[in-house]
């Protein structure tokens, strides 16, 4: 992505605002994907029938290897579009794990905690629609998770 903009011999900018915006908006979606997928593993782990009863269509393959090594969408309506995915994974993984009718000790496993607070920082829900946030709209880099 920056390579393209670079030429022979002379001296090179790559803080520009559209690349910096470009990285953290990567950043931001493969923090969520990741949160998600991580606690979706470790609950796997401890709760392997609870996960199989409760997984949602699409999660084998989004969580089957980590989020960094997959090709990022390079077009900004993409990313939204795997933004709300991942939302909607955290979602229905939070719904499930805090339903009244799940064992209480799931919503006690530690990494079931990162995904929540990132999910504070990265989503609203208005009017009961999921909505990633604005870069705008979410915390300065020094108070980010």
């Amino acid at each position: 992505m920056i390579r393209r903009g670079l030429k022979a011999r002379s001296r090179q900018c790559a803080d520009s605002t559209h690349v910096l915006a470009s990285i953290r908006g990567i950043t931001r979606l493969e923090c969520v994907g990741e949160s998600v997928r991580a606690a979706l593993n470790v609950l796997a782990v401890v709760a392997p029938d609870w996960v199989i009863d409760h997984s949602r269509e699409g999660w084998l393959e989004r969580c089957s290897a980590r989020i960094e090594e997959r090709h990022q969408p390079k077009n900004e309506s993409h990313r939204l579009q795997l933004a709300g995915t991942y939302g909607e994974d955290g979602l229905h993984m939070f719904n499930a794990v805090f339903a009244p009718s799940s064992p209480t000790w799931l919503s006690k496993v530690p990494a079931v905690d990162m995904p929540c607070l990132i999910w504070i920082q990265e989503y609203y829900l208005h009017e009961n629609v999921l909505c990633w946030s604005k870069a705008e709209e979410i915390p300065p880099a020094s108070a980010l998770i």
